[in-house]
């Protein structure tokens, strides 16, 4: 079988609903050789619809995220930044100020980026902190978002996870790609 998808910008945004859908119709052997029998496009849309996907796309970013694994003070040496790190098996932390509030992210290849500039300039021997190599523009999310706008926001982003601010730009939460995808394939 071949499916097109065709949307306007109005529906973009919805389009990895469409293919997640269409993937739990390959899964299930009987939907797919309804599908396969199915002579009018109403026949189609009638399989599509019945699948519990389509409730989905009304799922908002508050009902699908956590608050991340590490979390950094802009104090922090980048020894302890690549510390936990690696202790936590992500690439990329978020840094707040003393009041939760968001102001940058810090990755590992910041952290290749700064030391290899300092290790270079023979200045290796002052302490390099988070504040040193953060990523200061940060994308994120507010809770109201549908999951179908995250998704989107992290594909045209090529992002793995975005965080989830309120509107004075406090951390609530974050946004994982796994954990996105599992909620929206879920029955």
């Amino acid at each position: 079988m071949v499916f097109l998808l065709v949307s306007n910008d109005e529906f973009a945004s919805l389009y990895l609903l469409a293919l997640a859908a269409l993937a739990k119709v390959v899964q299930d052997k009987e939907k797919l050789a309804k599908l396969a029998e199915a002579t009018e496009p109403s026949e189609v849309r009638e399989i599509l619809d019945s699948l519990p996907l389509r409730m989905k796309a009304k799922m908002t970013v508050e009902e699908v995220m956590k608050w991340p694994e590490v979390v950094l003070d802009p104090e922090h040496t980048l020894q302890k930044v690549s510390y936990a790190l690696e202790e936590s098996r992500i690439d990329c932390a978020f840094v707040v100020d003393d009041k939760g509030i968001l102001i940058g992210e810090i990755n590992d290849l910041d952290l290749l980026r700064i030391t290899a500039a300092d290790v270079f300039s023979g200045e290796h021997e002052r302490i390099l902190l988070t504040k040193d190599a953060m990523q200061r523009k940060v994308p994120s999310l507010s809770p109201d978002h549908s999951v179908a706008e995250a998704a989107m926001q992290m594909v045209d982003q090529r992002r793995n996870r975005l965080p989830v601010v309120d509107g004075e730009g406090k951390l609530l939460g974050e946004v994982v790609w796994n954990d996105l995808i599992g909620k929206m394939l879920t029955k």
